[in-house]
C-alpha cells in the first residue's frame, strides 16, 4: 500500500512528499499517543492493585496493539523515493519502533518490556516533531491507495479481503467499548470523566480505529467492482466516518446507535453477503 495526498500540479515533488510524509507521522503519533495514554490510564487505576492484565488493561493493549500497526502502515506508505533520505530513514527507524511496540501490546507484556520500548519511542517521537513542525505538513494525513485491479474479479477478492479485515477491527472497538460502558464488579457504573478514564479512553481508541478503517475500505473501492458491492462499500465508509466522529466527541449512546441501525449494520449485512462472510 502507498499514500497520496493532493497537491498542486506546480508544487516541488520532494517538498509535496515530505508534507504527505510529515502529516502521516503527526496524525500517526497523535494516535497512537492516545492509545499509550488509554493504556497507561488502566494500568495506574487507582483502584487496582498493581499493573495486571484485568478487562480495561487487555483492552486497553489490544486497541493500542490495532492503532500502533495503522499508525506504523500510514507512516510506511508515505515513504517516497520523493521524500528526503534524511527524513525517509528517521522515519523508517520509527515504523519499527511502533510495530515492536504493537507487538508488546498484542502479547500483553509487562512494564519492563514496555518501558525499553518507551525509551526508544519517546526520543523517536521528539526528533521526528523537530522534522515535523506544525505547519510543515498537510492539514490532513494522505489518504491510501493500492494497486488498480486487473479485473472485476480481483478487484472483489481485493475489496473483500479489506472490508472483512477491517469491520472485525471495528467490531472488536465496539465490544470493547461496550465492555467499558458495562463495567466490572470494581467499577460499576463507568462515567467520562473517572480517573482510570476507561470508558473515555476506549471511546477515543474507538474512534480512531473507525477512522483508519474508513479509510482503508474506501483505498479498496474500485471502478470494476459490481454497483451494489461498490454503493454499500461507499456508504459504509461514510457510516464509518460519521462513527468515528462520535466516539471521539463521547457522543450519546441514541446518536451511535441511530448510526448503527440505519446505515452502518444494513450496508455491512449487503457486503457480508456478497463477499459471503459468515
Amino acid at each position: 500500500m502507498t499514500i497520496v495526498s493532493s497537491v498542486s500540479p506546480g508544487a516541488d515533488p520532494a517538498v509535496a512528499a515530505q508534507k504527505a510524509a510529515c502529516a502521516a507521522f503527526r496524525d500517526g503519533v497523535a494516535s497512537s499517543n492516545t492509545a499509550n495514554q488509554t493504556y497507561l490510564n488502566a494500568v495506574n487505576d487507582p483502584k487496582r492493585v498493581g499493573n495486571q492484565y484485568d478487562k480495561p488493561t487487555t483492552d486497553a493493549a489490544n486497541a493500542a496493539a490495532v492503532i500502533f500497526m495503522y499508525a506504523s502502515d500510514q507512516i510506511e506508505g508515505a515513504i517516497t523515493p520523493q521524500v528526503p533520505k534524511d527524513l525517509a530513514g528517521k522515519l523508517m527507524d520509527f515504523v519499527q519502533i511502533l510495530q515492536e511496540r504493537a507487538n508488546l501490546y498484542a502479547q500483553h507484556k509487562g512494564g519492563a518490556e514496555l518501558n525499553v520500548s518507551a525509551d526508544k519511542y519517546t526520543p523517536a517521537v521528539e526528533g521526528l516533531l523537530k522534522a515535523c513542525p506544525t505547519g510543515s505538513s498537510d492539514a490532513t494525513p494522505p489518504k491510501p491507495t493500492v494497486a488498480s485491479a486487473s479485473n472485476a474479479d480481483q478487484a472483489k477478492q481485493a475489496f473483500c479481503g479489506a472490508y472483512g479485515k477491517q469491520i472485525q477491527q471495528t467490531d472488536d472497538a465496539k465490544e470493547r467499548f461496550a465492555a467499558a460502558t458495562r463495567g466490572d464488579e470494581r467499577h460499576p457504573d463507568p462515567q467520562w470523566k473517572d480517573p482510570d478514564q476507561w470508558l473515555a479512553g476506549q471511546a477515543a481508541d474507538t474512534g480512531i480505529v473507525f477512522k483508519y478503517a474508513a479509510d482503508l475500505v474506501e483505498a479498496q473501492i474500485a471502478q470494476q467492482l459490481s454497483a451494489d458491492i461498490a454503493d454499500n462499500g461507499k456508504a459504509l465508509v461514510a457510516a464509518m466516518r460519521q462513527l468515528s466522529k462520535l466516539y471521539t466527541d463521547q457522543a450519546g449512546t441514541d446518536d451511535r446507535s441511530a448510526v448503527f441501525k440505519s446505515d452502518y449494520a444494513p450496508a455491512a449485512d449487503a457486503l457480508d453477503a456478497a463477499c459471503g462472510i459468515a
